[in-house]
């Protein structure tokens, strides 16, 4: 044997070399399929946010749609305030513990012929009082340990739509929608299974008004609105004439995805937490009109 023969194979620079090539195609490889990774989650939770918003605001549409106002009915003998058709407060913040504090949003209460009302279930009619409003609830069990904030859909049986609603504002002396049913504790509008869906930062409603003039005049979205025999706004916009008509509606939803929403909860400060929201979320509009 030729012990002085040099046997084939790699030196040791050789395979740090080989090693350092293998490393930097496999960091390559990783941030690829990281990039592919995020990509496709991001579009998942664009879908999800998609779908969530667009089943919402068809609902709230068709309810709207097929809305029931009339204001010659239950009237007070004194001729005062009868039966208020259609509330809508503006100042609904909602205030998560230790996390996001949502601007003031819409609570919206009136009401409708729900299109998913069981007519066998409802012998005494299909007209339904309901609410919509922003909250900050768990939504799987009422007052459990994960809260979120959603959008919930209240939606008040026929009968006690008739009894508890309807028949206590036709008495004289009565109040609206809010002080005579909703605000009294009998209904919890953020039970669990009035949840809608997840993850909406604000809820707002832009409503038009149509006066006796034909002209239009639009209801910013910070007034309050109250509909019995007739139109009360506060504060009232300019141009807006006694006789005025409620004639559409926009709806404005905004969603963030689950990412967006869990750094809300660890973001301290306002403006973090406002620049957060901006950067992540997405704002959903439909317009509607209203008949009467």
């Amino acid at each position: 044997m030729n012990r002085g023969r040099r046997l084939a194979g790699f030196t040791l620079v050789e395979l740090l070399v080989a090693m350092a090539i293998s490393a930097i195609l496999l960091a390559l490889i990783l941030q690829t399929v990281m990039s592919i990774l995020n990509n496709w989650d991001h579009q998942r939770n664009s879908i999800h946010k998609n779908l969530d918003a667009r089943a919402a605001i068809d609902l709230l549409a068709n309810d709207l749609q097929a809305i029931v106002i009339r204001p010659n009915q239950f009237t007070t003998a004194t001729g005062t305030l009868g039966a208020e058709w259609l509330r809508k407060d503006s100042s609904n913040a909602v205030q998560p513990t230790g996390g996001y504090l949502s601007s003031p949003a819409a609570w919206l209460m009136f009401f409708t012929i729900p299109v998913d009302l069981d007519p066998t279930s409802s012998p005494e009619g299909n007209i339904c009082a309901v609410s919509y409003r922003l909250g900050w609830e768990d939504p799987i069990t009422t007052g459990g340990k994960y809260p979120l904030l959603g959008l919930y859909r209240t939606t008040v049986p026929t009968a006690t739509t008739f009894t508890s609603v309807l028949g206590l504002m036709g008495l004289a002396g009565s109040k609206g929608l809010e002080e005579t049913y909703w605000s009294q504790g009998t209904v919890n509008t953020l039970a669990s299974a009035n949840f809608l869906i997840p993850h909406i930062v604000d809820f707002q409603l832009i409503f038009r008004a149509t006066n006796p003039d034909g002209s239009t005049v639009e209801i910013p979205a910070t007034s309050d609105i109250r509909l019995d025999n007739t139109l009360t706004v506060t504060p009232a916009p300019s141009g807006l004439q006694t006789g005025a008509k409620l004639s559409s509606v926009d709806i404005l939803l905004t969603l963030i995805d689950e990412k967006t929403f869990a750094r809300l909860q660890i973001v301290g400060s306002a403006e973090a937490q406002a620049a957060l929201v901006k950067q992540g979320s997405r704002t959903y509009t439909r317009r509607v009109t209203i008949s009467y």
